[in-house]
């Protein structure tokens, strides 16, 4: 999840400056482990999340910008290690520079980079431990997702709240209420590809490509519908004012 602003104040580009420096610090002094012989499987990973920001759907409605990349962060995070998680997050925002203002990339970089590291945090802090059984992963990876979802929404809200005014709850409160389902399609799928990328090859991560197809269609969707409310809300209050004159 991503915000989408047209014209940044100065408090939104410092909120988006600060961002990136705590991105930056947490990603030198989070926890991490030797990737060795995984380097391979992160790159999978990497590649599958970049495949993933290509397919990112804008909400224009919510002023937010969503990619199905998730599955593939908690993978990493489970499997390889915080900040293989906070790479396949950065990465899932890299093929959309060309699109997006210098401010929004350098947002969609600092606040998916936070998010992974906060559903990294939740994740040691529930027991997980990296290259566990998937069994003994189901708790502590939906503390990441509600971390990660918790995070990334909070950060978006912030952000949109800055710009133009509104509340930051309000705000905060309609971006959980349209994307929750979403990210706990997230956590199962990525639960599932953390048992077979443990008991069978890698390559299975690329079984949570028809999951993440399903999301974006889902994000499709649900773009289609906030439009069309918006315009049939603005379509009875046009009504209302001609009835009124």
């Amino acid at each position: 999840m991503a915000n989408k602003q047209r014209t940044p104040s100065r408090s939104v580009l410092a909120y988006v400056a600060f961002i990136d420096l705590a991105a930056l610090v947490v990603a030198i002094r989070i926890t991490s482990v030797d990737w060795g012989d995984k380097l391979w499987p992160l790159g999978l990973l990497v590649g599958l999340s970049l495949l993933a920001g290509l397919r990112s759907v804008k909400l224009p409605v919510l002023k937010a910008e969503l990619s199905a990349n998730h599955p593939f962060i908690l993978l990493a995070l489970a499997a390889i290690g915080p900040r293989a998680a906070m790479l396949v997050a950065v990465c899932g925002v890299l093929p959309t520079w060309s699109k997006s203002k210098p401010h929004q990339f350098a947002f969609n970089l600092g606040s998916l980079a936070l998010s992974a590291a906060a559903a990294a945090l939740a994740f040691l802090a529930c027991g997980g431990s990296i290259g566990a059984p998937a069994a003994s992963l189901v708790g502590p990876l939906a503390a990441a997702m509600a971390a990660y979802c918790l995070c990334n929404s909070l950060l978006v809200a912030g952000a949109i709240s800055l710009q133009s005014g509104a509340s930051m709850f309000a705000t905060w409160r309609g971006l959980l209420r349209h994307f929750a389902l979403s990210f706990a399609t997230g956590w199962t799928v990525s639960v599932a590809m953390v048992a077979a990328f443990s008991e069978l090859l890698p390559w299975w991560a690329l079984l949570a490509v028809p999951a993440s197809v399903a999301l974006v269609g889902f994000y499709r969707a649900l773009s289609l519908k906030l439009q069309g409310d918006a315009a049939d809300k603005h379509a009875a209050a046009t009504a209302r004012v001609s009835g009124a004159a």
